[in-house]
């Protein structure tokens, strides 16, 4: 059996070490482009002796301990239970929300927002308190900024002395999500660090930059400022999958409730499973999504873009046609500042060093309306060309999207159709 030891941000597996190499190579992950490094060549060369192998190993044994960041524990029990290993997770200390639901949830949670939180918000909250770790991915516009200054509010309720950082990654986010905060808990003493200000005295929550705090961090680090974190909230939460200073960050801030919130969330599934892997280790499992349909409905997101492909029977149709443009056809150039209707004479020429005529690339010859020849660059002057003709020509593509316009016309959504030909 092995029995795990859970802390602040890792958590320690104790047992037999085969079944715990077992586990670790269960769940470990190739990192991407592993074969160009020159570890990996050297682990090639002695057969394993040296070097490294390719992989990033989630449990890892470091330093006569088998070692795992703390969001990485339901992972590694999922592991071992698939393996038919026994894990005694009973020392595992439970979220004092683990059996709270959307109707325990008090309303004026935040005194100052102009509305409550919705359905989808709230089930979010939920999710991420019942666990104590968590990520949520969230589109645009679902309202993450509420959530965690709903979720701050919820641990303040029953840990009155608590204190909550909130990274965020730029200026514009740390001002916006600081001025929420302030407005939302009138009665907070909240602070910003970053984004022009330099204050992380806040008693209940300090709202920062992660940039500003890395060009503090060993000054922090050794007042023992990160430990006065109770709950730790990642807003973009993505960065913690390479930035530097956000898994230092993570790494330094011992706080039991960890979450993180993003709009492009890395997916164990999807992506980049490296990048995931380190964004769940500091955070926690992926809890919840909000996606845009929902939101669409309600006139709170803007519509997605739908990208038209080609069916399968349009491929190669113009093949035949030629990509250049023929001499003495109707060509605009951006000249001093304006665009003027020429036309093509051909490519631009110039004379080589040894006396012949050469072709000077990245040049048209060109003529305008008054007699003048000009040498125009290619990348300001847009020619007229065939293939480009029949492209545009082509009805069956353009009955499609005219079809597909009065479609989302018909039920009522403004519509805009960008071409790029």
């Amino acid at each position: 059996m092995i029995k795990l030891a859970e802390f602040a941000t890792v958590a320690e597996f104790f047992g037999d070490k085969k079944e715990l190499r077992e586990i670790s190579n269960k769940i470990r992950v190739r990192v991407p482009r592993y074969w160009m490094s020159p570890a990996y060549k050297l682990f090639q060369r002695t057969q394993g002796k040296l070097g490294w192998d390719g992989y990033e190993y989630p449990l890892a044994y470091k330093r006569e301990h088998w070692l795992a960041k703390r969001g990485h524990i339901e992972a590694i029990i999922e592991a071992a239970q698939k393996l038919g290993i026994e894990i005694d997770a009973s020392t595992r200390r439970p979220s004092p929300f683990v059996g709270l639901t959307i109707d325990d949830l008090p309303g004026n949670l935040l005194p100052g927002a102009p509305f409550d939180p919705d359905l989808l918000q709230q089930e979010c909250i939920v999710e991420l308190l019942r666990h104590a770790t968590g990520s949520i991915r969230a589109v645009v516009s679902s309202g993450k900024t509420m959530i965690f200054w709903s979720v701050a509010a919820m641990v303040k309720r029953l840990f009155p002395n608590s204190r909550v950082l909130y990274v965020t990654p730029t200026e514009r986010l740390v001002n916006q999500v600081f001025k929420e905060g302030k407005k939302f808990l009138p009665d907070w003493s909240i602070s910003q660090f970053g984004g022009g200000k330099r204050d992380f005295s806040g008693t209940d929550a300090v709202v920062c930059t992660a940039a500003a705090v890395w060009a503090n961090f060993d000054e922090l680090k050794a007042s023992g400022w990160f430990k006065t974190f109770y709950v730790l909230l990642f807003d973009e939460a993505h960065h913690l999958g390479g930035a530097e200073s956000w898994i230092k960050l993570g790494e330094a801030t011992p706080a039991f409730f960890r979450f993180g919130a993003s709009d492009s969330l890395k997916d164990e599934r999807e992506d980049d499973r490296c990048a995931w892997m380190k964004i769940r280790g500091l955070t926690g499992p992926r809890r919840a999504t909000i996606d845009s349909h929902p939101l669409i409905e309600v006139g709170r997101v803007a519509t997605p873009w739908l990208y038209l492909i080609d069916p399968p029977g349009w491929q190669g149709k113009f093949d035949g046609l030629s990509h250049q443009a023929e001499p003495m056809t109707q060509a605009w150039t951006l000249h001093e500042h304006a665009w003027v209707k020429a036309t093509y004479l051909g490519p631009a020429t110039m004379e080589s060093p040894s006396g012949q005529e050469v072709q000077k690339l990245g040049y048209h010859q060109v003529q305008f309306a008054d007699g003048r020849e000009v040498q125009v660059e290619s990348r300001l002057t847009l020619l007229k060309r065939t293939y480009d003709e029949a492209v545009i020509r082509n009805q069956d593509r353009n009955g499609l999207v005219v079809d597909w316009v009065k479609h989302f016309v018909g039920k009522g959504y403004p519509t805009l159709v960008v071409a790029t030909r």
